[in-house]
């Protein structure tokens, strides 16, 4: 499924756009996301975001595991990735990155 709520904005995007060019990297070389787009990401997207009743609805639905595909190589260099480690901070959820 998608949910349109746990996208970056342009704007987040622009910034991690910019912290890559002042490293000199490239959005498909980038290892990690950067400080200022994690921080933009969790006050604006994550915070907001009702993961309690994300997360009832999948338990509701039955489902006992979930999957974020991320486009990126590496985890720790998708917005996805933050979602991921909430919901095991918040939920206890194994966390698994393949």
């Amino acid at each position: 499924m998608y949910i349109k709520a746990l996208a970056p904005t342009k704007e987040i995007r622009m910034k991690q756009k910019e912290a890559d060019k002042l490293k000199g990297e490239t959005k498909h070389k980038r290892t990690t996301l950067g400080d200022v787009f994690i921080a933009e990401y969790q006050n604006q997207i994550l915070n907001k975001f009702d993961l309690e009743g994300f997360v009832k609805e999948i338990e509701s639905k039955g489902y006992k595991k979930v999957a974020f595909f991320c486009v990126e190589e590496k985890a720790e260099a998708c917005h996805r990735s933050l979602v991921a480690k909430r919901i095991h901070r918040l939920f206890s959820y194994p966390l698994i990155n393949l």
